[in-house]
């Protein structure tokens, strides 16, 4: 839990040119991230609660020559977009989605999912479902509803739209109730 101590350790280990100290610094770094899984169309989280105990601006410095690492010193200071468009560039898909589901601020990470959909369905790397799926409901069947060409295969989302589709009329609905209640206590008055 020494600050000091934890710099010079990862500053040591970045001079270092082997593999091995890299994946050591990485593997430190990714520590403090939950981990999502999705297994039998189910989200497992492996929740962490380490946290990591370095001087942010030092690490971006020493760092800098290692772009998963750089990446997740991003991430930890908010900097979410330089932290993905690091990570895209080098095609890192598994560490991006960590970074992504992590993120704390639903704004911030909804616009990054945002991001991500738009450069997954780019791509094509992944397909609509699974974009929902690994935004853990940062993103919604109406938000990127608006970005589906006439090509994209709807019946894979049938069941989302469904949904969706449910709740406004549920909410329509009580709306319309509330209404009736109102105009009845008003006629009574």
């Amino acid at each position: 839990q020494n600050k000091n101590l934890n710099n010079f350790y990862l500053f040591l280990l970045s001079l270092s040119q082997k593999e091995e100290s890299k994946k050591e610094i990485i593997n430190y770094l990714k520590c403090p991230l939950n981990t999502y899984i999705i297994k039998d169309n189910k989200i497992n989280t492996i929740f962490s609660n380490k946290k990591i105990f370095i001087d942010l601006n030092f690490a971006e410095i020493v760092l800098k020559e290692i772009p998963q690492a750089l990446a997740l010193i991003y991430f930890y200071m908010q900097k979410y977009e330089k932290s993905i468009n690091i990570l895209l560039e080098k095609e890192e898909d598994n560490l991006v989605i960590q970074i992504a589901q992590n993120i704390q601020n639903e704004e911030k990470k909804k616009k990054i999912w945002m991001k991500l959909f738009q450069e997954y369905k780019q791509n094509k790397k992944y397909n609509l479902k699974d974009i929902l799926e690994l935004s853990n409901g940062a993103l919604k069947i109406e938000d990127i509803l608006q970005y589906l060409d006439s090509e994209e295969k709807l019946k894979d989302i049938k069941n989302d739209l469904q949904s969706c589709i449910d709740v406004y009329e549920h909410g329509v609905s009580s709306i319309k109730q509330k209404i009736i209640t109102f105009n009845k206590s008003n006629n009574s008055i």
